[in-house]
């Protein structure tokens, strides 16, 4: 009595859906082809490709680092830990040379979630990673133009507006 469900066929809606997969495989850019090029020095996909893979390492490291902080664990210290490993994997990406400013506003900023968890010490926690992450992309001036004088950055002898 051995019965063997047989489903004739694909229904149709997998069948639009799966168009993707019959697709060529795409061009490398320049051309594509084999040969030539360049002399065989780094082109712009392969840096492309290795910024990619950096990219895709640290998303993959947040991934583990949050279900470690986070999975089966209450919230409170491990939100601070989440948060700057979040602006550290910004910094290691982004190659920025001024990151010790961002890196200060965002520890000032997570002392609060530190000392006690409540919702306005999670609100300074997320300013603060989203100004500093904001500093960091934009290093030549604090993320909000009033707070200048809070962080010393000047111009000329006079505090930039």
């Amino acid at each position: 009595m051995d019965k063997t469900l047989i489903i004739r066929g694909l229904p149709q809606s997998l069948a639009r859906d799966g168009w993707w997969l019959d697709a060529p495989p795409p061009l490398p850019p320049g051309g594509g082809g084999t040969g030539g090029g360049d002399g065989g020095g780094q082109g712009p996909s392969q840096t492309a490709g290795a910024r990619g893979r950096g990219r895709a390492g640290a998303i993959l490291c947040l991934v583990a680092l949050a279900d470690l902080l986070f999975w089966h664990h209450a919230p409170g210290l491990s939100l601070a830990v989440f948060a700057g490993a979040i602006l550290i994997a910004a910094v290691r990406l982004s190659g920025a040379r001024a990151w010790h400013r961002p890196v200060a506003l965002f520890v000032l900023a997570a002392l609060p979630v530190v000392d006690y968890l409540q919702a306005l010490s999670l609100l300074f926690l997320i300013g603060g990673l989203v100004l500093a992450l904001v500093w960091l992309q934009r290093p030549e001036g604090p993320p909000i133009p009033g707070c200048a004088i809070w962080c010393g950055s000047r111009s000329n002898g006079r505090v930039m507006p």
